[in-house]
């Protein structure tokens, strides 16, 4: 029977991990800093962006791949801070406004290991991040206690609900009951589009959001699935009626030699440019 620890912070639910494994990612990871090159602009979505937040981050591909092989891990991907995270980080600070209501949550879909949820968390965002591999959440936690820092997190498998036509999990089934500061105002989907049935499924759970009226935001770079994501959210958009009232604005970002594609898209007119490259549009 291996050994067990409870990787906790404060209000966050429990991660079940071997201290084992967790010792032996951690040995084979280092502190990698998030900070978006951009100055952030004063009470900007991101005030904090010119400050620097670490992540545990592994890159021992070989090792990452074995252990996912061999059923450790769920993911060898979810250990690393990809591109589209700083491109998101980086685009954010442009921004003034907030992404996310007070008092609702922040949901970052596909946490992996923090590399947005961890910034946002220190810019005074109240994040919950969730992953399918516990193993990524850990290390999101313990970089979290290391810095000060507030973030709950969950593990989640959005597959997990789907029914036989491909319906992922809904607001709902993530939200639980009787937790109130996990209201979610905003879900964020970052680099989450590389398999159309991964895909889908966000795109499902972002447009049951949009049908709730919260806001939603993504990070695509490039990835060959992002159709697959768009897709019930151009649906509900199109054809349901849905775009009246949703205000959306879209970025470009070469980051780290890749071009990620970026989109918000909110209820009310909460956030405003500051660059003039951005698109802005109000959906009637």
């Amino acid at each position: 029977m291996p050994e067990h620890t409870n990787a906790k912070v404060e209000n966050s639910h429990d991660l079940r991990v071997s201290k084992h494994v967790l010792n032996e990612v951690l040995e084979r990871s280092s502190k990698k800093a998030l900070r978006a090159t951009a100055e952030p602009t004063n009470g900007g979505a991101l005030p904090l962006a010119s400050s620097t937040t670490w992540v545990y981050s592994c890159d021992d591909e070989d090792w990452l791949i074995e252990k996912t092989l061999e059923g450790v891990f769920c993911s060898p991907y979810a250990f690393q801070a990809w591109p589209a995270s700083g491109a998101y980080l980086e685009a954010l600070s442009e921004l003034s406004g907030s992404v996310c209501d007070a008092g609702k949550s922040l949901w970052d879909i596909g946490a992996g290991i923090g590399s947005i949820a961890l910034p946002l968390a220190g810019a005074g965002y109240n994040v919950v991040a969730f992953d399918l591999d516990p193993y990524a959440l850990a290390l999101c936690q313990k970089a979290a206690i290391t810095q000060g820092l507030k973030i709950r997190t969950q593990v989640h498998d959005l597959l997990s609900n789907m029914n036989s036509k491909m319906s992922a999990a809904s607001i709902t089934t993530l939200q639980g009951s009787g937790d109130k500061e996990r209201d979610p105002g905003h879900l964020l989907f970052c680099d989450m589009f590389y398999d159309e049935v991964l895909a889908d499924a966000c795109g499902e759970l972002a447009r049951d959001a949009l049908e709730k009226g919260l806001g939603i935001s993504w990070a695509n770079p490039g990835r060959v699935a992002f159709s697959a994501f768009m897709r019930p959210i151009l649906n509900f958009l199109r054809y349901k009626g849905g775009a009246h009232g949703f205000y959306l604005i879209e970025d470009d970002i070469i980051y780290e030699g890749v071009k990620v594609s970026l989109g918000w898209l909110t209820k009310t007119k909460n956030l405003s440019l500051q660059s003039e490259r951005k698109n802005e549009v109000e959906l009637s």
